[in-house]
This record gives C-alpha cells, sequence and structure tokens, in this order.
C-alpha cells in the first residue's frame, strides 16, 4: 500500500516542482535505491516555499491560514468592535459586527484585578449560564485565560469572559477585565458558532497578517523542522528553537538535552500533521509571533502519539524560532 501512495505523492509533487534538476535527482535516487528514498525527497520537497506559494496565493490570509473552516471571533480593542468571521478556504464571511466595552484601564492584563483586558489569542472553554444575569446577561463565554503563553510570563488572574450587559445598563464603556457586548449580540453570535471549535482574537491592532510571505515562510519551517526531527537530524532541529523557549520539559538547556538523548537512538518515526492553523498573536511589543495548532501522529518504536500540538513561533533576528511547545 505504502508502495502505491509513494508513486501518487510523486504523480502530485512532479507538477509542481517539474525542473529538469528535481527530476532527475528523482528518477537517480529511484534508480539507485529504490522508492524507500523517494519518501525522503517527497518529505523535504514539502519544505520548499515554491510548494506553499501555490497554496497560500489561493486564500486570504487575513487573520491567518486554516486547513479547515473556521469561526473567528476578532475583538479590535482600540476600534471597540467584535467581528465575527467564518474562514473557509480562500473566502473569508464577516457574519456580525457589534460594539464592545473593555476593561476599566484597558488592555494588557497581568495580573489579578488589574481591570484590563488581556492581549492575545484563545479558546473559548465553557459556557455560563449560572451568573448574576442582572450584571452579565444571559450568558457568558468562558475564556482560557491565562493560556500557556500567559502562564509562561507569570501572568495571572481568571474569569475572563465575553458576556452582555445588564438589561438597564448605563455605562456601556468599561469591564473589569472583560469583553461585554450587547445581549441582542451575543445571542445572535450564539446562534451562528460552534463555541467549542471557535477562536477568539483580542488584539490592539486591526492588521495581524503583514504579509502572506509570513505564512509561506511558517508553513515551509513547520515541514523542515518536521523533516529533522523525522530524520534524527538534531543539529538542524535544534538550530529551529529559540535559545528563550520554555516547553513542558524545561528550558532550552534541558530540552536539547533531552532531546538529544532521544536522536541519538536514531528510532524510524512516522510524523503526520493535519488540521493545521496558524494564527498571528497579537502582543504590546508588536513582535512578530504565531500560534501553531495542528493535530499531530507521531509513531516510533517506544511510543505511539495522537493529539495535538501547539507551537508559539516567533520571528528572531535569524528567522523564524519555536519559542514555546506544548
Amino acid at each position: 500500500m505504502k508502495k502505491y501512495i509513494l508513486i501518487f505523492l510523486l504523480f502530485i509533487f512532479l507538477p509542481t516542482f517539474a525542473n529538469e534538476s528535481f527530476l532527475e535527482s528523482i528518477l537517480d535516487n529511484y534508480r539507485e535505491n529504490g522508492l524507500k528514498s523517494l519518501e525522503k525527497k517527497l518529505d523535504w520537497a514539502l519544505t520548499y516555499k515554491s510548494y506553499w506559494e501555490k497554496k497560500v496565493n489561493k486564500y486570504i490570509t487575513k487573520y491567518g491560514w486554516y486547513e479547515n473552516p473556521q469561526y473567528i471571533l476578532f475583538c479590535d480593542t482600540n476600534r471597540k468592535r467584535l467581528d465575527l468571521v467564518y474562514v473557509d478556504n480562500n473566502k473569508i464571511k464577516k457574519l456580525l459586527s457589534s460594539s464592545i466595552a473593555i476593561g476599566k484601564n484597558g488592555y494588557g492584563k497581568s495580573k489579578e484585578g488589574d481591570y484590563k483586558t488581556p492581549i492575545g489569542v484563545y479558546k473559548i472553554i465553557k459556557k455560563r449560564y449560572k451568573i448574576d444575569t442582572s450584571i452579565y446577561g444571559p450568558f457568558a463565554y468562558v475564556l482560557n485565560y491565562p493560556n500557556k503563553l500567559d502562564k509562561s510570563f507569570q501572568r495571572d488572574g481568571h474569569g475572563i469572559w465575553i458576556h452582555g450587559f445588564p438589561v438597564d445598563c448605563k455605562d456601556k464603556r468599561f469591564t473589569k477585565g472583560c469583553v461585554a457586548t450587547p445581549n441582542n449580540n451575543l445571542l445572535e453570535i450564539d446562534k451562528k458558532i460552534d463555541y467549542g471549535k471557535s477562536i477568539v482574537i483580542i488584539s490592539p491592532y486591526k492588521k495581524l497578517v503583514r504579509s502572506s510571505k509570513d505564512i509561506v515562510n511558517l508553513l515551509s519551517f513547520i515541514y523542515k523542522w518536521r523533516y529533522y526531527w523525522k530524520y534524527n537530524d538534531f543539529k538542524n532541529y535544534i538550530s529551529l528553537y529559540s535559545k528563550d523557549l520554555k516547553t513542558v520539559y524545561g528550558n532550552y538547556k534541558k530540552f536539547a538535552n533531552r532531546k538529544k538523548r532521544i536522536f541519538a537512538r536514531n528510532y524510524k518515526k512516522e510524523i503526520r500533521f493535519t488540521n493545521i492553523k496558524i494564527t498571528p498573536y497579537p502582543n504590546l511589543g508588536k513582535e512578530s509571533i504565531w500560534r501553531v495548532e495542528m493535530d499531530e501522529f507521531y509513531k516510533a518504536p517506544n511510543l505511539t502519539f495522537k493529539g495535538k500540538k501547539i507551537l508559539y513561533i516567533r520571528k528572531e533576528k535569524t528567522g523564524f524560532k519555536i519559542w514555546r511547545e506544548y
């Protein structure tokens, strides 16, 4: 079966990279080493920017890159607007636009009780009905603030929601840090989305993606990282990580030492990524930071894993680097 899959992929890729040198290298590898060598060649071909340019150019990347349909609630803290959009292939459909109120002390939340609204990318983890409706309206969406990136900066606080207003509310300008929107619009949003699969972007900047080239470079980077990981190339693999790295296994040094031991075993691996989501991550430092979430399938002799992989990738002086990994 694998033999036929490789042949199929070869026919898919050849028109994309149709040039004499690439074709010659493919045929030479096949002639000398058989089909097994083609897999490695095709894995490397997935790092080609020319391949990703053709895919990305078909898409509108205003809110990032999403392989599958995605609801996004974009909260602009400067315009005080919430835009609900539906991203599907190369189309972006605005489903609703609503006024919002944010924290009394603005945005950039970092600690409990600072009356600020957080900036970043969040998930809705719960829908709460058991609330004081005289204060918060009909219900509230609970956000996952602080998320893992927030926690890596020791940002604290809790109870950041998207909620409504009291019916007789006289001052709709401020909250204690939540995002509030008129009740009728909140109810309308709830009719349109699957809240558990939606992304919330809270940003002071209207323009999130500076150039679609960033998306192309990120996709190429992700598959280069996969290639080095799959083929146990530790030197090149670890070069893609920031020295400011934080992971569940510790900082850069601890992570590198652990990976070096694992790569030394030279295990044969199978690694697949699907349902890739690349979301620009707003931040007050105006750095180029991206949240990458994907479904990962990993299989090695000692471990099989199927689940979510989350990377925070930052553009540094030498290019993109993995800054956080979860």
